[in-house]
């Protein structure tokens, strides 16, 4: 799997774990465990993006 296709893979999925939190928020009583742990999920992708994006901008700042 490349570069690019992995990203995409990522979109995805990042795409559809927000849908899923509007999803639980919009219910009367949305789990908060749930919510929680929904946004930590995002948040781990948006980071994986961030370094998948940009390789050289962080293996440039480990050699520096």
């Amino acid at each position: 799997m490349t570069n690019d296709q992995r990203i995409q893979r990522i979109e995805i999925k990042r795409a559809e774990l927000k849908q899923a939190i509007a999803d639980e928020r919009a219910r009367p009583f949305p789990d908060d465990l749930a919510l929680r742990r929904m946004k930590t999920a995002n948040c781990r992708m948006k980071d994986e993006l961030a370094m998948l994006a940009a390789p050289e901008r962080v293996a440039g700042a480990s050699a520096a």
